[in-house]
Formats: structure tokens, sequence, C-alpha cells
């Protein structure tokens, strides 16, 4: 924890930052928060994993947000290595979800138990495959391809060329993320699971943006990252439900009703309230204000 606090506070952002000092600080925050937690999920510690797969994305989309910034170096072999190993840890964190899902009181019943042993005995396999992706010559790996970026390369990009504002480069950046999840929006209640996917992942980096931003762009930011995280909460609890439904349906033997009739509640409860989330999500004054400060940000 002490280490963490430690990151974070090295790597504040502040206004008057140039673009690529404050994506640098942005990086070596979600690096050290990654390597913070690998040890730990490596050794099998779901909540660790859970972490360990947040920092990825959060390097990812730093990444993806600034690519046009930082074409000239390694930035894109880096996100495709790291989607890579976000994807191979991503069994592993499904089963903790379905495990944690089944751990309710309410659901561990006699009927449920054997079902629940099935799926620990997955999750042990699954561990191996995260040994594999987590161990010393895959951190090693990592590492060979980020120290170079963050210590050589966006320095002597930022030396080479002219700086630009990090205030208007996070607008830019949060504005064209924004757009997309709106545009995205349109497949809110598709039961497709890819174009929810697609709409999940576009509200996350919405989320992620704001977060971070926030403190440098105003007040209205933070709004936005509210009625972000919930307009995707509801849609992570549609996808993720209707998905362990589909599973435990290919699954012999079958789990028991309560399981899947108590996912099928979840699943609709989350569309019950999925309108009223999208409605605050695109209020017309709260956008109208907010693409303003986004656009203005200098």
């Amino acid at each position: 924890m002490e280490n963490r606090r430690w990151i974070e506070a090295g790597c504040r952002l502040r206004r008057d930052l140039a673009d690529l000092e404050g994506v640098q600080r942005l990086l070596f925050r979600h690096y050290g928060e990654l390597v913070c937690h690998w040890q730990p999920a490596l050794e099998g510690d779901a909540n660790a994993l859970h972490e360990v797969r947040k920092s990825l994305r959060r390097l990812r989309t730093v990444l993806r947000s600034f690519r046009a910034r930082l074409k000239p170096t390694s930035a894109r072999r880096l996100s495709r290595h790291l989607r890579k190993l976000d994807r191979d840890l991503g069994p592993a964190r499904d089963l903790d979800v379905a495990l944690e899902f089944l751990r309710d009181p309410g659901e561990v019943r006699s009927k449920t138990a054997a079902y629940l042993s099935r799926l620990q005995h997955a999750r042990r396999k699954a561990q191996r495959a995260v040994r594999r992706r987590l161990g010393g010559a895959a951190f090693r790996a990592l590492q060979s391809r980020i120290d170079p970026l963050l210590r050589v390369e966006i320095p002597a990009l930022g030396a080479a060329t002219s700086p630009t504002s990090l205030t208007r480069a996070a607008g830019e950046a949060l504005l064209r993320q924004w757009r997309r999840a709106r545009k995205l929006g349109r497949h809110r209640n598709s039961s497709d699971s890819t174009r929810l996917h697609r709409l999940r992942i576009a509200l996350r980096r919405v989320r992620y943006l704001a977060e971070v931003f926030a403190p440098i762009l105003g007040r209205p930011v933070e709004q936005l990252q509210r009625r972000a995280d919930r307009f995707e909460h509801l849609i992570a609890e549609i996808r993720d439900t209707s998905g362990e439904l589909a599973r435990t349906s290919e699954n012999e033997p079958s789990p028991p009703r309560a399981v899947r009739r108590r996912l099928r509640h979840r699943r609709d409860q989350a569309r019950a309230a999925l309108e009223e989330a999208w409605s605050n999500f695109e209020n017309r004054k709260f956008c109208r204000d907010l693409k303003a400060l986004l656009e203005a940000a200098d």
C-alpha cells in the first residue's frame, strides 16, 4: 500500500505539464501498480489477478489514446504485447467472477456445492496458465519492452518535438473516446455479445480517462466518470450474466436451476435499469456543457 501511495504521488498530473510528460507519468503509475500485484497474482490471489488486468488495460488505454503522438516510438508493439497478456489471463479471471457469484451465501446449497467444486477444479487448472504468463521470463519480456519506452523513447521524443499542453491533449483524447462511446450506445440492447463488448470497452476507456484527467479538466469530467461508470457496470452485468448462462448451458452436468435463475434475475435487473443510465449519460445539457469544456481545454 505504501508503494502505491508513493507511485501515485510521484506520478500526479498537473495542468502545466507537457503532453508527453503527462503520458509518461500515467504509464509509470500503471506499470508500478502492475509490478505491485504481479507476484500475488502469480501465487493465485484472485484480487491481485484482477488488479493486474486493470493495470494492463489502463496502460493500453493510455497508449491507444495518445497513439498518434507516440507513433515514432515502440508504443504500438507494446500495446499488442499487453493485449495478448490480458487475453491470456482472461479465462482465470472469468472463473474467479463465477466463483464469487456462487460463493454468495444465498447460493451455496447442497445442489450448488458439486458445481462449485467443478469450477474450483477448473480454476486450479487455469492458474497453471497464469503462472506461465506471469513467470520470470514473462516479466523480463514485459520489462524489456516498457523500460526503453518510458526511460529513453518518450523523453527523446519530447526533446525532439514541440510540446503540447497536457490539458489540451487530455481534452482531445477524452472527447474522441466519449464520442465513440456515445455512437456505440446504440448497441446497448443488442443480443450480440461482440457489440456489447465493444460498448463496454469504450465506456471503460471513458471512465478511466475521466478519472485521471478530472483534476486538470474540471468538475464536469468527474460527473462524466460517474455516469460512464454506472452505464458500464450495467452493460458488464448484462454481458457477463448472459455469457455465464451460455457457458453453464454447455456444461455437463448442468448447474442447478437456482444458479441459472439467479443469473437471469441479475441480467433482467440490469436491463431494467439500463435506459435510465443511458438517459443520464446522454443528458442534453450535460453533453452540451461537457463538449464545450473539452473543446476549449488548453
